[in-house]
């Protein structure tokens, strides 16, 4: 067998080599050099490279020696022979063209010939199809070319600086006007040569079975079109669409002057199916659902479709501007119940009252990916395996860290961009070279109505046909679950396209990929490829499949069959049981899981995502019952309310994390994941487990509780002191209640403690005349935490001269403090701190001034942290009179939380009948605990500012403080974090 040479040799794959070639040297410098390139792949991915290639990890250096190393091989390959006769038809005596592309022109008049000589006899094509083509191979040509050909360039400036006469039409002449010297700049990147082979062999290909199939569907495409024979091709539309599967890529094809076909060459037959649902479901839904009809025509076979072209039809009046988006309130359940994703703006097109969908493709969606941290796990749920998914809601796309686009079909537009991006400049020059362009265009699409001027409708006004058109979907829904899953059935033998990761990630790896250093040697353009192997994939075996679409140019493609846990790659490779249920049985599950409380939390995200969640926020008005003799297992409750927050949480080996919903400032209430705070995050949701744990002894409840705990102060490392609820020190007063538990201190924990003295010194050198006062958001707070720690561990972590200067510091701003009344932000929790610090004169002092105060409305009143609740707390502490009550009407006026409800009032009372020996406080406590959960029992959900509970796991203002509180109810050792006793 005839040697190969070393054109081809470096133009292998790795694969290709382990197959195929033996070697009589293996020097490992040669490997070193490779293996010293800047990557993501480490020893621990280069063994799972070794492991799919099913050699062991010693054998692989041998595989990068150079061509004078090779012993044998039994691999032919002959694309630098292709290449020799792409070039050798061109007459190059006839060249009038003297610019880049003149390097291309071989090329694209071989291909031009290979097509037409193909042609079939019965279609008909303008001339003007063929100057399309030609354009579009000077793209896919300087895209593979274009930076090679700028360091060429470069290096031949370099070589002939003296040269006067020198200009880019001489260069061209010199470099690009023989076979010689193509042939020569070629061989210099072997690599590049086989992919321009590779690609343009492909793309004759494609183009040959593009008008072959359209000359065998004439039929169907002119009754699609409605019009008349002979079919005629006018114009192509060509890159409407990234390439895959071997530059196969969408085209819009203009036939008999004005009418259009968008021709995609993959199997698209699901949507026709879709459709079939769509006519079912209208007919069910005939008297409660507005008629739905989201997919074109189109023409469906087995390796390719046609989907009519369609345009922006204009909204004729307000009522169908709501129809539009009450069809898109349905579109957004449907795709979340059928796995639908990728409906983004382009995607999606405004017909008069109708979203119609171009691209369907990505239905049945699987999970490809696993990830071992808590946090990850929480971003993937929330946006991969809910509402979300679709990118039918708002969906930003980070271009950088300062920049981002808005992708989704409800808002996304045409943007223009303020980062800089790589191209190439003075192409008509010497000077043509590669470099940082600022003012790029990210695309619109044509997904948001407009009215009959043209004009884009304000989208914002008709969120809440959304909301009405979801909730309409959901009742049908829920009435029709058993037949809805039989129809999806019908879809199970359907081919699907997998989405492993997003198009963008992909192509910006091709850009990279494109650089001369990576068209040289192709073992060099691999080694970036690898870097695919630190995906998270939970199966990598599909990366083999994704390293070579890119070898080769093309966006990776998978798919697979609805019914099926198989995945396959573009090339039909198939990688078995790669998914643990099939995308159809995901679907079903779905649909049979879809229960109420499923549909709240769904719609929750669904406000969030359209920026409407403070129409989520509740004031209950239910009346206190009189059911102080009513029964209940408090402690099944409270571990009840415990297993639905563990449900809610993200879990690694040492960590935890849930949603939860808040307040930011900058953007109002939204869903963020839980931090450090004591208020509504780990640190307090970690004390109800903690006091669970104690009463109950359940492993369980210990583990939860270390995990939220050491997320929390994970977090909490990385701020400053801000409160006593936020920032470094919210883990404090957990960690506090563990020295009254007998459980030693983590590693993790002492190293926290041990920064309590410098952080709390960098906290004063802050402390100004613009520092809150107050206990919840200021310095009160803190001053009595790190008071309260003195009790505990007296000078171990802090040191009474830092301390003192605290307090001195506290005590001479706190005569500062304007009139506020009750306890988070008033004169009441200020005292505290004051009583604390053996200042009880001050403390009473200040207890004096809020009891001139007005009381607050009505609606405040029973709330602990602006009402009388937390006031009649620090009087207890203080052994001052009690004169004031809360009237029995603003128990009606209040939610169920902590902080601002039932709970804060029933814990506040529970306190005082402990303190003061009061059997009143105990009794009123009982009655308003049972009246609350009479209605948690009955509805199943408590009240809090979300109707979905799922969102609200934290102490002071969710579902952690609730349960704790009825904990209470059964143990009176319970600590009461209102006021951080231990």
């Amino acid at each position: 067998m005839t040697m190969m040479n070393q054109l081809i040799y470096n133009a292998l794959t790795i694969p290709e080599k382990i197959n195929h070639v033996t070697y009589k040297d293996n020097n490992p410098q040669y490997f070193n050099q490779w293996n010293s390139i800047n990557s993501l792949v480490n020893p621990d991915v280069l063994n799972e490279i070794c492991h799919s290639y099913k050699i062991e990890y010693h054998n692989f250096p041998i595989y990068f020696q150079p061509y004078n190393s090779v012993m044998s091989n039994t691999l032919i390959l002959s694309f630098d022979q292709e290449f020799q006769k792409m070039i050798e038809s061109f007459d190059f005596t006839h060249i009038r063209q003297f610019d880049l592309g003149t390097l291309y022109l071989p090329f694209i008049d071989y291909v031009l010939n290979q097509v037409k000589a193909s042609l079939p006899n019965k279609i008909n094509i303008n001339e003007s199809c063929f100057d399309k083509i030609v354009e579009y191979l000077n793209n896919e040509l300087f895209t593979l070319c274009g930076k090679v050909q700028a360091l060429e360039l470069h290096k031949y400036k370099l070589n002939h600086s003296n040269d006067k006469k020198l200009d880019l039409i001489n260069y061209v002449k010199n470099q690009y006007q023989s076979k010689l010297t193509i042939t020569k700049f070629f061989q210099n990147y072997p690599t590049l040569m086989r992919l321009v082979v590779h690609r343009l062999n492909k793309i004759i290909q494609n183009f040959t079975n593009l008008f072959q199939r359209i000359a065998n569907d004439q039929t169907d495409i002119i009754n699609i079109l409605s019009i008349n024979a002979p079919l005629v091709i006018n114009d192509l539309q060509l890159n409407a669409g990234d390439s895959h599967s071997g530059a196969q890529s969408v085209i819009i094809i203009t036939l008999n002057e004005q009418k259009k076909l968008v021709y995609k060459p993959r199997n698209l037959q699901v949507l026709s199916q879709f459709k079939k649902l769509c006519e079912w479901i209208n007919i069910q839904a005939k008297q409660t659902l507005l008629p739905i009809n989201f997919i074109p025509a189109g023409i469906y076979r087995s390796d390719y479709s046609y989907i009519k072209f369609l345009s922006p039809m204009l909204t004729e009046n307000h009522a169908d501007c709501l129809h539009y988006y009450e069809r898109y309130g349905y579109l957004i359940l449907l795709s979340y119940l059928l796995g639908i994703t990728d409906l983004h703006l382009e995607n999606i097109i405004a017909i008069n009252d109708t979203p119609y969908l171009l691209d369907l493709e990505t239905i049945f969606q699987n999970k490809v990916v696993d990830f071992n941290d808590a946090v990850s796990n929480l971003f993937y749920d929330l946006n991969a395996e809910s509402i979300n998914a679709s990118c039918l809601l708002p969906t930003k796309l980070m271009v950088n860290e300062h920049e981002s686009i808005e992708l989704s079909a409800f808002k996304g537009k045409g943007t223009k961009l303020k980062s800089s991006f790589l191209g190439p400049v003075d192409l008509d020059n010497l000077n043509f070279h590669f470099t940082k362009k600022k003012g790029s265009y990210f695309a619109g699409g044509d997904n948001i109505p407009k009215d009959t001027n043209g004009n884009e409708i304000n989208y914002l006004k008709y969120r809440h046909a959304i909301i009405w058109g979801f909730n309409k979907m959901a009742n049908f829904i829920f009435s029709n679950r058993n037949n809805f899953i039989n129809e999806i059935k019908k879809f199970s033998e359907f081919q699907i396209r997998i989405l492993t990761k997003s198009t963008e990630r992909y192509a910006s790896m091709l850009r990279y990929a494109n650089h001369p250093n990576y068209n040289h040697q192709m073992q060099y353009r691999e080694k970036l490829l690898f870097n695919t192997w630190v995906y998270p994939y939970h199966d990598k075996s599909i990366i083999k499949s994704e390293v070579k679409d890119l070898i080769y140019n093309d966006i990776p493609f998978f798919y697979t069959q609805v019914k099926s846990t198989s995945i396959f790659g573009s090339d039909g490779t198939e990688y078995p049981k790669y998914f643990e249920k099939s995308g159809l049985q995901l679907a079903i599950n779905r649909i049979h899981n879809f229960s109420e409380v499923e549909y709240e939390n769904q719609k929750t995200i669904l406000y969030d995502a359209l920026d409407m969640t403070d129409e989520l926020i509740c004031h209950y008005t239910n009346q206190i019952k009189e059911t102080e003799n009513d029964q209940f297992d408090y402690i099944s409750i409270a571990e009840r309310i415990a297993h639905q927050i563990m449900d809610l949480a993200y879990k690694d080996d040492q960590n935890c994390i849930l949603k939860t919903f808040d307040y930011s400032p900058d953007h109002g209430w939204r869903i963020y994941p839980t931090n450090e705070n004591l208020y509504c995050g780990l640190s307090g949701i970690s004390i109800f487990f903690i006091h669970l744990y104690q009463h109950t002894e359940k492993r369980v409840y210990q583990d939860f509780f270390n995990n939220s705990l050491h997320q929390a102060i994970e977090f909490a490392n990385l701020q400053p002191i801000k409160s006593a609820y936020s920032g470094f020190l919210a883990p404090l007063y957990p960690l506090l209640l563990i020295a009254t538990k007998s459980r030693s201190y983590s590693s993790q924990e002492i190293h926290y403690l041990n920064q309590l003295e410098s952080k709390l010194n960098s906290y004063i050198e802050t402390i100004n005349d613009q520092t809150k006062l107050d206990f919840m958001g200021g310095l009160g707070g803190v001053v009595y935490l790190l008071n309260l720690q003195k009790q505990v561990w007296n000078d171990l972590y802090v040191s009474n001269m830092t301390l003192k200067r605290l307090n001195n510091i506290f005590s001479k701003n706190v005569i500062k403090f304007t009139n506020v009344f009750g306890f988070a932000h008033g004169f009441s929790g200020l005292s505290l701190p004051l009583y604390l610090m053996g200042r009880q004169d001050l403390a009473i002092k200040l207890l004096k001034k809020e009891a001139k105060l007005d009381e607050p409305q009505i609606f405040d009143q029973a709330k602990w942290c602006r009402g009388i609740p937390g006031i009649l707390m620090v009087k207890a502490l203080l052994n001052q009179q009690i004169d004031l009550m809360v009237p029995a009407e603003a128990f009606e006026k209040i939610d169920d939380t902590l902080c601002h409800g039932k709970c804060g009032l029933i814990s506040s009372y529970l306190y005082l009948s402990r303190k003061l020996n009061n059997q009143y406080f105990y009794n009123y406590a009982f009655i308003m605990a049972n009246a609350m959960l009479s209605d948690y029992l009955s509805g199943n959900e408590f009240k809090l500012k979300l109707t979905s509970n799922s969102f609200q796991p934290g102490l002071y203002d969710g579902l952690s403080g609730i349960g704790l509180t009825i904990l209470s109810l059964s143990y009176d050792d319970i600590k009461n974090p209102l006021i951080f006793e231990l």
